[in-house]
């Protein structure tokens, strides 16, 4: 048996069962009526048999459809209570057979019968038009009551000497012929449905399947590019730290022109690593706006200075369109959208330009654009660019153009702050990519953020708790060369060795995961319990699980990311020192 045949069975067992106490009530009705109809003239013997059968086979496919059948539904049983409800509605048939036969026969015998032969022969069809809706998933069942049933009244053309027999005849073998036709169109109906019905579950099945395996594979492929993120960092911030110690050392001017280059590509290294990261704080929602009145002007002059060098190695113009609109949002966050919708933009024009420009629009909202001339997009790519790792024209995955990355992190970000993000594009015309801010009313404007300021110089002492012996070892020797009092730690043993021995550290960074999956906010609290809450802690991360992050931004502790450059080391300190 195919899966689809059982598919079919298991469904007419159901839609039968379903529908066994409204076939009980029908046939209690019909058995009433003709039992009234017959008690004027006596019924009997073969009468009271014939009700004795339609009640007995009721009774008995009652309880048995109560009892035995919801327990009882593997494949061989549902074949046998169809089986049993086929000879319950044969016994029925005959039973109905032998009931109106009798009533024929009857009426035969009175001259004046004939309204009651018309009414008689009417309820057999009403009978057999009814058993067509209840029957008709199962196309034995209904011919082996339908034709009986009919077959009383069709044995009356042999009773010729009544034209109303030789006509009731006539019509009960038509009748036959016609509900079994539509009894087969009634059956190939139910199995067309039953089979569309079959073959989306299997669709909707494979489907979930390839969702699942997607999903798995989605979650396969974080865990990897957490993994493989977090062994990256931990050699990347060491070096990186290594590299600003080295520059203040070096004189040479050749020598700065090295460890400037080297700087450069830890830079651009920590650049391809932030990207990993934004996407897992927007998977983790851990990002967080802060908004205030901004001047879209200033947007627009840091995005032009920071890519206004980028145009022109590229031979193309890149201009801005001012505004003194203001809008209410997040600077940094917004700034990062819009570099990466203007890196995009440059990176796909060859001839002729970028331009960024804002527009007012009616109601409480400015629209900014990033325009580009570049090699636009086809329409049907238009949703697949937002997706993570999808890269036009890049399908060798080509180093150079990146990890796919910017313009899922412009959805996400714009998804968790609320900003509206659309795109219009022709292929070799260009493109324009858009981000709807809320207007903010013109009685405040928020300073402007000194990203660049130098933070002060302070002296605190510093105790750094790390697993990775090259990031002890450059962290020291930079913060030691600016003047700090550092010790190094490996574990929380070590820390409390050094405590104990009399160095009694204000500011603590450490590692969020230790060896023997020791958890640095676990180490921080022992430590603040042990010798005091004046001891400040900063949590320092390589991981980008996002369950990772938001275990460590629940922490209550400052969260930093690996790599950290020497600049950002020092910002942290100057941020707990007052």
């Amino acid at each position: 048996m195919t899966n689809l045949e059982e598919a079919l069975q298991r469904a007419q067992h159901t839609e039968i069962s379903a529908h066994i106490h409204q076939e009980m009530v029908v046939n209690a009705m019909c058995v009433v009526f003709f039992v009234a109809l017959l008690w004027p003239t006596g019924p009997t013997p073969l009468t009271w048999l014939g009700v004795a059968l339609i009640v007995g086979s009721d009774l008995a496919i009652l309880r048995f459809s109560e009892l035995w059948i919801p327990t009882h539904k593997t494949r061989q049983n549902i074949e046998r209570a169809l089986k049993a409800y086929i000879g319950a509605s044969a016994i029925h048939g005959v039973a109905w057979c032998l009931l109106l036969t009798l009533i024929f026969n009857m009426l035969a015998s009175n001259a004046g019968a004939t309204p009651l032969i018309l009414l008689v022969s009417g309820f057999a069809f009403a009978m057999t038009c009814g058993a067509i809706v209840l029957y008709g998933m199962l196309l034995p069942r209904l011919l082996v009551f339908i034709v009986p049933v009919n077959l009383a009244g069709a044995l009356q053309i042999l009773r010729v000497e009544s034209p109303v027999l030789v006509y009731t005849g006539v019509t009960f073998t038509l009748f036959i012929i016609g509900m079994i036709i539509q009894g087969r169109v009634q059956q190939r109906r139910y199995v067309d449905l039953i089979e569309a019905r079959f073959r989306n579950e299997q669709l909707l099945a494979a489907y979930r399947q390839q969702k699942e395996i997607a999903e798995l594979s989605s979650r396969a492929k974080t865990r990897f590019l957490a993994a493989a993120s977090h062994d990256l960092r931990q050699p990347i911030h060491a070096i990186g730290l290594l590299v600003d110690t080295l520059e203040t050392q070096v004189s040479s001017p050749d020598h700065k022109v090295l460890t400037q280059s080297i700087s450069d590509s830890v830079r651009d290294l920590t650049s391809l690593l932030e990207v990993i990261l934004d996407i897992s704080r927007i998977n983790a929602g851990l990002i967080k706006a802060n908004e205030e009145p901004i001047p879209v002007s200033r947007i627009l002059g840091n995005l032009h200075k920071r890519f206004v060098v980028q145009a022109l190695d590229k031979q193309i113009d890149f201009r801005v369109r001012n505004s003194d609109a203001l809008v209410h949002a997040d600077q940094a966050l917004v700034e990062r959208v819009l570099g990466n919708l203007v890196s995009n933009a440059i990176k796909y024009t060859e001839r002729g330009g970028v331009l960024i420009g804002a527009r007012k629009l009616s109601g409480d909202s400015v629209r900014l654009d990033v325009w580009d001339t570049g090699i636009g997009i086809p329409r049907e790519s238009l949703d697949e660019i937002f997706l993570e790792y999808y890269q036009i024209g890049n399908l060798s995955r080509a180093s150079t153009e990146g990890l796919g990355l910017g313009l899922s992190i412009v959805k996400g970000l714009c998804d968790a702050l609320g900003y509206r993000l659309s795109v219009t594009s022709r292929v070799n015309r260009g493109s324009v990519f858009s981000i709807t801010l809320p207007l903010a009313e013109r009685n405040a404007i928020a300073a402007a953020p000194r990203i660049d300021e130098e933070p002060l110089e302070i002296s605190a002492r510093v105790l750094i708790i790390d697993d990775d012996r090259r990031v002890l070892g450059a962290t020291h020797q930079l913060l030691a060369q600016r003047g700090y009092d550092v010790r190094i730690a490996s574990s929380e043993a070590d820390a409390v060795q050094l405590i104990d021995r009399g160095f009694v550290p204000e500011i603590v960074f450490c590692d969020y995961r230790l060896d023997d999956k020791v958890i640095g906010s676990d180490v921080l609290n022992s430590l603040r319990q042990r010798y005091g809450e004046h001891i400040r802690g900063v949590l320092i991360t390589a991981d980008t699980d996002p369950q990772r992050l938001v275990e460590a931004s629940e922490s209550g502790y400052l969260l930093r990311h690996k790599p950290l450059s020497a600049i950002e080391i020092r910002r942290t300190l100057a941020q707990l020192s007052h």
